[in-house]
């Protein structure tokens, strides 16, 4: 299967694979670093600031790869992302203290970082048609979850004592990536767009105008954003309570504490996607997509509610796997759902400003942080079970809502 293709998707699949093992064996722990350092209530308010600069400043990626060649726009900012995430590393040098020098280049290094994602995203469906897009976005979820609870477990093993060695890691594999991308990566981008307005702000604005009256797809940029905040509370809320009251036990000799039953989680996670991926995608094509999307909205909502409350390894685990199992059922219909909703003429903006959802979510997810601070664990339950509805509701109009078929406006023209 992987050998048939297109040649930017295999550089995409294997330079994100090594990639993201890395990073994310850093990443998500970045919540507990800059919480142990410099307190909860600044780890939650920079992470918030860096995640809203990250998604302001993808907008302005997918407005530039829209209108100049996307190879470039990658190679630029892998390139200033691999300089950034290196004085990072020194920043954490044993002789040096720079915590301060270490959180402005985190947040120059989201912001660049972030720029390219929409080239990427809009070059997978330059490289693609409709008989090839649901292999590779299969197999492109399959990958990116190993890749992602791999990354996990080995940060929740690390993090302690080596630290330092994952950024060097990182380091490495982002200027490897970079050059990579130099030599292997083939523009196929056919029409560029071309600048409208005189004022380039307002040109920006414009070209976002057509996303934001689209109501179906805004509702499931929102409604999308409401999911993933659940993911990221893992990293975010979770993960610090796991950290703070989940008491340590001990298996034949092996103390697992808090963090490592975060990684646990993961572990857990990349078990049953290797596993059951297409076992249960297959079992789930008996059922009508909008029944099998609410299965899995319902298994994946409980599991992740549940998550807020559970302080013991087996509760953990338990309602862990209803999660992953809930999302394996909506994965390969949101994917699919979602292609239908991106016009072919503004591939990297739609998906730029479609990033509302990760940014959103990943927001969501940390000022989980700001209010785990002041709120018991039932509370967050609570909130975590609305989250959760509010999202179902909106993602399921979007995809299947009768009324909203032929609807394109919000009601609110947007002359810009």
């Amino acid at each position: 299967m992987f050998k048939n293709l297109p040649g930017n998707i295999k550089v995409r699949l294997l330079t994100s694979f090594y990639t993201r093992i890395i990073s994310v064996s850093i990443m998500p722990f970045m919540a507990l670093f800059f919480s142990d350092r410099l307190g909860k209530v600044f780890a939650g308010s920079f992470l918030l600031v860096t995640t809203l600069a990250s998604f302001i400043f993808r907008l302005w990626g997918g407005y530039i790869a829209d209108r100049t060649r996307r190879k470039n726009v990658l190679v630029a900012s892998n390139t200033a992302g691999a300089v950034l995430m290196v004085l990072m590393t020194i920043c954490l040098l044993p002789s040096n203290d720079f915590i301060y020098a270490f959180a402005a280049f985190y947040l120059l290094w989201s912001i660049v970082s972030s720029m390219g994602g929409p080239a990427m995203n809009a070059l997978i469906l330059d490289s693609t048609d409709e008989d090839n897009r649901k292999r590779v976005y299969v197999m492109s979820y399959w990958l990116d979850n190993i890749s992602i609870s791999v990354g996990i477990a080995l940060g929740g093993l690390m993090y302690k004592n080596h630290r330092l060695e994952l950024f060097i890691l990182l380091s490495m594999a982002l200027i490897i990536t970079t050059l990579i991308y130099m030599v292997f990566l083939k523009d196929n981008q056919i029409n560029l767009l071309k600048r409208t307005h005189t004022n380039p702000f307002q040109d920006i604005l414009s070209n976002y105008a057509t996303a934001i009256r689209d109501k179906k797809f805004l509702m499931f940029v929102i409604g999308w954003m409401f999911f993933l905040s659940l993911e990221f509370a893992v990293s975010n809320y979770i993960g610090i309570r796991l950290k703070e009251t989940f008491n340590t036990v001990s298996f034949f000799g092996f103390e697992i504490d808090g963090i490592r039953m975060m990684s646990a989680i993961t572990i857990e996670n990349t078990l049953i996607v290797v596993s059951l991926t297409f076992l249960i995608s297959s079992f789930m094509e008996r059922i009508s997509k909008p029944k099998a999307y609410i299965i899995g909205i319902a298994l994946y909502g409980l599991g992740y509610t549940v998550l807020n409350v559970a302080n013991t390894w087996y509760g953990i685990l338990v309602f862990g796997l209803l999660a992953v199992i809930g999302e394996l059922i909506c994965a390969p219909i949101h994917m699919a759902e979602q292609a239908k909703l991106i016009p072919d003429d503004k591939r990297a903006s739609y998906m730029a400003f479609g990033s509302l959802s990760f940014s959103g979510g990943d927001m969501l997810g940390r000022f989980g942080i700001i209010l785990g601070a002041y709120l018991i664990a039932p509370m967050m339950a609570v909130y975590t079970g609305c989250v959760v509805t509010i999202g179902a509701f909106l993602v399921y109009n979007a995809f299947y809502g009768k009324a909203l078929a032929s609807e394109k406006s919000i009601g609110v023209k947007l002359d810009i």
